[in-house]
């Protein structure tokens, strides 16, 4: 938003809402979200939530009736998956999710 002032352009900030200030109420660890794949390796992937917060998904914490190998073959990049908040990752600001592919 622009307003001028004095016929001066002031650039207001546009505000928004800082989840990392109460993160474990907003988002409690066991908590189902749905965020969307940004980035696939073969070991991990990152994912943003709607809200644009970045989730962090290691190999380890998939629950799937196969053994998981290389992420890149079982996830697909702009896909919107189920998954549960396993922890936070305070100092990158990302939570950390866990995704169940047994169903």
């Amino acid at each position: 938003m622009i307003t001028t002032m004095n016929q001066q352009q002031i650039y207001e900030p546009k505000w928004c809402y800082d989840y990392w200030a109460d993160i474990e109420r907003v988002y409690p660890i066991g908590s189902t979200i749905t965020c969307k794949v940004t980035s696939i390796k073969p070991n991990y992937a990152f994912f943003k939530t709607k809200e644009g917060l970045t989730c962090f998904l290691g190999k380890d914490k998939i629950s799937s009736p196969w053994r998981i190998t290389n992420l890149t073959q079982v996830l697909s990049s702009d896909i919107e998956y189920e998954c549960s908040v396993s922890g936070y990752n305070f100092e990158k600001r990302g939570l950390v999710i866990a995704l169940n592919l047994n169903h």
